[in-house]
């Protein structure tokens, strides 16, 4: 809060904006205490919400849930923002004239952006908006995505007795592969779209705003494809990771040979650089490790050879000819 006050005292402005998600949770006792300590710096106060359909809200967080290993397919998490449980409070508090409530449906903003929109809403121009950047980080899961999630946290939940799951990679996505729209079963929407009508209701009947109904899905079953697309992004993000661990092992292999070298134990330090440059092979710092060691043990025609090959897959290479003549050695054409 300290530096909040010391902010909004510097500040030399017209209108400061606050934008969170975890304002909507708040209690009505929440609200008036906020809106008290706002206005002893503002002299007007204005809040503006974005809803979506609650279906598609319901659609939204359960995706969330199951990217990040929170709920499986058989588990999804069906819960939706309820307009009318929670934008009473701040009509009660703030005043219904101080409340705007907006669609968040891509026809419904302006450019199909809640950034450009919100610019809009608040006044400015055109020249100032041409500054904004809208940054989209939510990413969306496809109906595979969401299978390979399903599995990843059914063998391993990313939480196991309230406690972070040591045994589960905890920066694994399954983001951008493509796919299916992921959706859920019908049945389930259709469960929803029913309990949700009273939130529609209190939307039309009190802002006068229509929330466009999603198309539901044909049935209650997930219909991947894995189609083309969907299988080379998977192996490329195999081979991505298997690359990343090859190239860790490369790195502790050299120094694995960096602590024998220094224990004066040339040829099984020897061993580890050539399986350095075996698993990453324009690895200079483990090829001129070797190369040192070779010519030390009195084998410069292997040294040679391996300086070679470096030098074929990088022919620009000005450390190799400092390092032929350092130990005077002579490279096959």
């Amino acid at each position: 809060m300290q530096r909040l006050e010391k902010d909004l005292a510097a500040f030399d402005g017209h209108t400061v904006i606050f934008s969170s998600e975890y304002f909507p949770p708040g209690s009505e006792q929440d609200c008036q205490k906020l809106r008290d300590y706002l206005l002893t710096w503002a002299k007007e106060i204005q809040i503006v919400c974005y809803v979506r359909h609650p279906v598609s809200h319901a659609v939204s967080r359960s995706q969330q849930s199951l990217k990040m290993g929170f709920s499986t397919l058989d588990r999804p998490k069906e819960t939706f923002f309820s307009p009318q449980k929670i934008l009473p409070k701040f009509v009660r508090v703030f005043g219904k004239d101080a409340v705007t409530v907006r669609a968040f449906e891509r026809d419904a903003l302006q450019n199909g952006s809640v950034v450009s929109d919100f610019a809009a809403l608040i006044g400015l121009s055109d020249d100032q908006q041409a500054h904004l950047q809208d940054k989209r980080g939510n990413e969306s899961l496809s109906v595979e995505g969401a299978i390979l999630s399903d599995a990843l946290t059914r063998q391993f939940p990313r939480m196991v007795d309230g406690k972070w799951n040591p045994d589960r990679a905890q920066k694994i996505t399954m983001m951008n592969i493509p796919g299916q729209k992921f959706t859920l079963p019908r049945s389930v929407l259709e469960g929803i779209m029913e309990e949700c009508q009273p939130d529609i209701d209190y939307l039309q009947n009190e802002f006068g705003l229509t929330l466009k109904a999603p198309d539901l899905p044909a049935s209650d079953t997930l219909a991947p494809t894995w189609g083309q697309g969907t299988i080379d992004s998977i192996a490329a993000r195999m081979n991505a990771t298997e690359l990343r661990i090859q190239h860790l092992e490369a790195e502790l292999a050299l120094k694995d040979g960096m602590l024998l070298a220094r224990e004066d134990k040339p040829l099984k330090a020897i061993e580890k650089f050539k399986q350095s440059v075996a698993l990453k092979q324009d690895n200079w710092p483990a090829i001129s490790r070797l190369v040192h060691h070779l010519c030390r043990t009195r084998q410069k025609e292997e040294a040679a050879k391996r300086l070679a090959a470096y030098r074929d897959m990088n022919p620009d290479e000005e450390r190799v000819l400092a390092i032929c003549e350092k130990y005077g050695l002579q490279l096959p054409a």
